[in-house]
């Protein structure tokens, strides 16, 4: 069943980004200060540590305008 937050989130217009480096900075700000339950696990620092991760690395970044609204770390 699709919630009313869902429904919302795709009324409004939004950009999926696939990760790379040039947003490294934008998604530790997010995960550090504005995620509710990010914690270091979620960060790029962490993730990067080890060098096999950025082999598969296809985290998606939604963002409207220019404001990450959300970030998933797939690898």
């Amino acid at each position: 069943m699709i919630t009313l937050d869902i429904i919302l989130i795709l009324k409004m217009s939004l950009e999926v980004k696939k990760y790379n480096l040039d947003f490294e900075q934008q998604w530790d700000q997010f995960v550090e200060q504005v995620a509710i339950n990010g914690t270091i696990l979620h960060t790029r620092k962490f993730f990067n540590h080890n060098s096999l991760n950025s082999i598969n690395d296809d985290s998606l970044l939604f963002l409207r305008k220019t404001s990450l609204l959300l970030c998933f770390l797939l690898h």
